[in-house]
């Protein structure tokens, strides 16, 4: 439990320094999805610039510089204010880890409800090994989908992948670089805040276009 309140303080540091990120009402494109939620990480809109217990964050390389340098916590970066969203959304976030281990996951913490040691959350996470996963925390770690390999990841240092979770109740859909890669189910629904996710100490991962756009109902 020390490990999640250690990281919880860090995203309660951080998100008080920035301003809270505010759902887009912007109309469908044609034939297209409503984007709920938008931002390029280009700048300090919704995630500042700042070095908390955990994480170490800057705007460089053409997106968001995000450095783990916990002692033994992951680094989950939560915006400020942080706005909830329904089980109804695709999240989307492109990522490039620059530096440190391969075993170690980084992408997308979903889900998120609570406060303090009540935190419940997801994450869908790569490694630069080649492999996904997703997991979910309620008081302790619990893989939906455990870790597995794909030829889908792209395992380079510097090489951007593109991870994407579609949220319908309590079930979701992963996509590594456009390709659906697992089916899972929570333990809760999926609807809450979103943020971004860095597994290992030593490792640097540049995030950017990060978007949330509504699904259409299922027929």
């Amino acid at each position: 439990m020390s490990r999640l309140v250690l990281t919880l303080a860090l995203t309660a540091t951080v998100a008080a320094a920035a301003c809270a990120p505010t759902p887009d009402p912007r109309p469908r494109a044609a034939g297209g999805p409503r984007v709920i939620f938008e931002d390029a990480l280009k700048s300090p809109i919704n995630w500042p610039a700042a070095q908390g217990t955990n994480c170490r964050s800057s705007y460089s390389d053409g997106g968001y510089v995000v450095e783990n340098i916990g002692a033994s916590a992951p680094c989950l970066l939560a915006p400020a204010r942080a706005a909830s969203f329904p089980a109804s959304v695709r999240i989307e976030v492109s990522a490039r880890q620059r530096k440190g281990t391969r075993e170690g996951a980084f992408g997308l913490m979903f889900a998120s409800r609570g406060a303090a040691a009540d935190r419940t959350f997801a994450t869908l996470g790569l490694t630069a090994n080649g492999t996904y996963r997703v997991a979910s925390w309620n008081g302790k770690w619990v893989y939906p989908v455990p870790p597995t390999a794909t030829r889908s990841v792209k395992t380079d240092y510097g090489a951007l992948n593109t991870l994407a979770v579609e949220l319908r109740d309590r079930s979701i859909v992963a996509y590594v670089n456009g390709r659906p890669v697992a089916t899972a189910e929570l333990g809760a629904e999926a609807a809450g805040a979103l943020g971004l996710y860095v597994d290992q100490r030593g490792m640097e991962v540049v995030f950017s276009h990060l978007r949330v756009v509504e699904l259409a109902p299922l027929s």
